[in-house]
């Protein structure tokens, strides 16, 4: 395209120089030789702004008056130096290529940040729910996700997979799987050690109570699947307990048994954890006086709570509690 153009700039200037020697020196030759020269010059300059912006025609627009007034203007050194301009330009451009960018890896997602501007989880929830948001945008919301708690991450990715976007809802569970099959491989692994026997079982029983507890507190465990994590994560507590209690089992024991609903036994195993920071304890305490029905309870144990309340989240559940 930019040869045959320059072809024809070649003859229409061929002809407009060849009318000057040929023609007599009057006006109407001076005005034939002014339009020749001109189209020449307008078709040289679609050629050669071609070649310089070749993929963006806002580029060659701009361009266009510029090449236009110097090939007009200069009509013998308008060619050599609208050709130097071209080289100039292709070689800053291939240095620019040759520019080498660094890798930069992701910083790490902080849930405790305080500062603004900070991640909101529910603004996550609410992009991720609604069908209207761009699907690059979700998707990069769900990789965000990846750096964020499983305790936090899985109901929203759960929510995700009824997505009618395929991309959307096959990286959610995509994600999902992997949190699964991380935690299923360890407690294979852990299983494996705890059959050996010996020395190594009763460190593979608390091992396995911790995955078990992991896998029902990152809500990766549903249904049946959800109460035999917690069946499993008692038997195996119990069995380390009745060998070396420690305040760490007997804290997974409570709370096992708080999930499956035994909330008496539960409470006396709370209240039997005074080797703890009360921080650790009267949030789960509270808790159950809440599922007890026992409200003033339940704000008591809040209240107390309100120094010691480090954590943000926590410290929002305090200030509701203390403002109802």
């Amino acid at each position: 395209m930019q040869t045959k153009l320059l072809a024809y700039a070649t003859v229409l200037e061929g002809s407009a120089w060849g009318g000057v020697i040929l023609a007599s020196s009057d006006s109407a030759g001076f005005v034939a030789f002014s339009l020749l020269h001109a189209a020449a010059a307008l078709v040289a300059s679609l050629a050669l702004t071609t070649l310089l912006a070749p993929g963006s025609r806002r580029a060659r627009l701009s361009l266009l008056p510029l090449a236009f007034a110097l090939l007009f203007a200069l009509p013998l050194i308008g060619i050599p130096l609208i050709l130097l301009w071209l080289l100039g330009v292709r070689r800053l451009r291939a240095r620019h290529r040759a520019a080498t960018f660094a890798e930069v890896s992701v910083p790490p997602f902080d849930i405790h940040l305080t500062t603004r501007p900070r991640f909101r989880f529910t603004g996550a929830g609410g992009m991720l729910a609604n069908a209207r948001v761009p699907v690059d945008t979700r998707v990069g919301a769900l990789l965000a996700l990846s750096q964020v708690p499983g305790r936090i991450a899985t109901p929203l990715l759960r929510r995700v997979l009824a997505c009618s976007n395929e991309d959307v809802r096959l990286l959610a569970y995509g994600l999902l799987d992997a949190q699964e099959k991380r935690l299923n491989a360890a407690i294979h692994e852990a299983l494996s050690r705890y059959a050996v026997g010996g020395a190594e079982r009763l460190a593979a029983a608390e091992r396995l109570t911790e995955l078990y507890w992991e896998l029902v507190y990152h809500g990766l465990a549903v249904g049946d699947v959800r109460r035999h994590a917690l069946e499993s994560c008692l038997a195996y507590a119990e069995e380390v307990l009745a060998v070396r209690p420690h305040a760490e089992m007997k804290l997974y024991k409570a709370r096992a048994l708080h999930a499956l609903g035994q909330l008496e036994q539960a409470a006396a195993l709370y209240r039997e954890l005074d080797e703890l920071p009360p921080s650790r304890v009267l949030p789960y305490l509270a808790e159950l006086a809440y599922d007890q029905g026992d409200y003033a309870t339940a704000r008591q144990l809040i209240g107390r709570l309100d120094r010691l309340a480090t954590v943000p989240r926590l410290a929002a559940v305090v200030r509701y509690w203390s403002a109802a």
